[in-house]
Order: C-alpha cells, then structure tokens, then sequence
C-alpha cells in the first residue's frame, strides 16, 4: 500500500533564504507558517495556529505583513497567531514537498 506525506509553508522570505531545506524557518531569511500549524523564523517556533485550525483541503489561507508583523488567516477569519522577526525587503513564499512511501502490511 502506498502512503505519502506532504510538508508545505507559506509565509514570507528574504532573497537570502536557502530554497532547499524544508521545512523553511530554520535561517533568519524566512517566517513561514508550516504544514504542522506552527510558524517559524530562524529555527524558533513563534506562535502557532489555534487548536482545531490546521487548514484542510480546500481552505484558503490568507497571510498579510506590514513589514513588522505576519497575520493568518483560514477561509477569511482572523488566526489571531501575530509573527514576527525578519528583517528586510521580503516576498510572498509557498512551498510544497510530497513524500512517497511504499509499505507492505
């Protein structure tokens, strides 16, 4: 039986920030809310989304930065999970990773 896994992010990030890595938010070149609800920058969690608010398929996900502050948000509502940290002229990021595995049980 075939299982897969996907790590995604959105968020933003400096020019600087290293691509390849994933989950993105380990430099201090990106703020990214990640797959798992967390948000990080610089390899430190910096909120989280509430309980129950993991964005499902088909949610939209909105994100606004005012070049202080990165604000959620999940089918319109506000997340109310404020991030900050980075520095710097910044741009929209979203990534995404699909993990295949083949398991015989």
């Amino acid at each position: 039986m075939d299982k897969y896994s996907c790590v995604w992010g959105i968020g933003v990030a400096t020019q600087k920030v290293n691509l390849n890595p994933v989950p993105l938010g380990r430099d201090s070149h990106s703020l990214v809310l990640r797959h798992d609800g967390s948000i990080y920058h610089n390899n430190e969690e910096k909120n989280r989304l509430p309980a129950n608010s993991l964005p499902q398929e088909g949610d939209i996900v909105g994100v606004t930065y005012d070049h202080v502050e990165l604000n959620l948000y999940l089918n319109g509502k506000n997340m109310h999970c404020p991030a900050s940290g980075i520095r710097g002229t910044v741009f929209p990021i979203v990534y995404g990773e699909l993990y295949f595995s083949n398991s015989i049980y």
